[in-house]
């Protein structure tokens, strides 16, 4: 196991750089101008802006720089918020997303893994249908029009929970706790991915209940709920575990659409910026520490995945 996660590590490293790489030379081949404003500027003006951020350099001395500042951990300043560096924007806002995505997470679990044990255990009955049902609704409807029915519904009709923003002092003096900023947010990304969860669960389960090793359990005659608990599900959850890092990473890379929706301060909405804005550093910085990030959650879901499987770790102990 420890040779795989070195290993694993070690194979990181030139993923990172081709990311890099890749990105640095598109978002330089993309037209624009980080410095374009409508408010024209002196030209001399403009000459020391570039001089100062190092983009009258030569393009391979800026990619040289920019490699040398992402080893240091340091990808710059931003251009579009004067004074921050990217690894202060980064540190002030993922925890803002980490406060709904990680609960959203969880929540999906919470909800696919019952649901889907449940359909399985009941397949071709009435909870196998109400929850392939879910399922189907869940993935069909995206977040954009999740989120603004549950912000109608618990934030405009029934006024239980706050509809759009962040922790404001104003909120906090209509009532609301800091906990109940996150349920909605939480909840819009938690549907979509509880969906999946559902199908997953629902069809490994199903696949793990026809085995040979379950119809040998039974023959032994070991009681049906040890059968399910101790034997079924574990093995049936794999292709469910398989999916939580790119689902985590999903939920992490890919929530910008709830901040803008919710008005959340997240990371979500400075990717975002960073890209109308030709940002160079910040776009940069977020995109190697996005993949950095989706490695190091893929590491993590093998890891658990060996923990589950004897055979898995077998091959990883070779």
């Amino acid at each position: 196991m420890l040779r795989f996660f070195v290993r694993r590590l070690l194979i990181s490293i030139p993923i990172l750089f081709a990311v890099a790489t890749l990105t640095f030379f598109l978002v330089r081949a993309a037209p624009g101008d980080p410095f374009a404003d409508e408010k024209k500027i002196p030209e001399s003006s403009r000459e020391e802006i570039v001089a100062f951020y190092g983009l009258d350099l030569p393009l391979w001395h800026q990619y040289l720089r920019f490699l040398g500042n992402i080893a240091r951990l340091d990808p710059g300043y931003s251009y579009s918020h004067p004074g921050y560096s990217v690894t202060e924007i980064i540190g002030n806002h993922f925890p803002i997303t980490l406060a709904y995505a990680v609960p959203g997470f969880l929540l999906a679990l919470a909800i696919g893994i019952p649901l889907g044990s449940t359909a399985a255990i009941r397949h071709g009955k009435f909870g196998d249908w109400a929850a392939s049902g879910f399922a189907m609704v869940g993935i069909c409807l995206p977040t954009f029009v999740i989120g603004p029915l549950l912000a109608l519904l618990f934030g405009g009709v029934l006024g239980i929970l706050p509809s759009v923003g962040w922790m404001s002092a104003a909120q906090f003096t209509e009532g609301f706790s800091p906990w109940s900023f996150v349920v909605l947010p939480a909840l819009t990304l938690a549907i979509l991915y509880a969906a999946f969860v559902t199908r997953l669960s629902r069809s490994g389960l199903i696949e793990t209940l026809r085995s040979d090793f379950i119809r040998t359990a039974r023959a032994k005659g070991l009681p049906g709920r040890r059968i399910l608990w101790r034997h079924a599900l574990p093995v049936s959850l794999l292709p469910v575990i398989n999916f939580l890092g790119p689902a985590l990473a999903g939920m992490l890379t890919g929530s910008f659409v709830v901040e803008t929706i919710f008005n959340i301060p997240g990371l979500g909405q400075f990717f975002i910026e960073a890209a109308i804005n030709r940002d160079y550093p910040l776009l940069l910085g977020l995109v190697v520490f996005y993949a950095a990030l989706i490695l190091l959650l893929n590491l993590l879901v093998d890891l658990l995945q060996a923990a589950l499987n004897p055979r898995i770790r077998e091959t990883l102990g070779q």
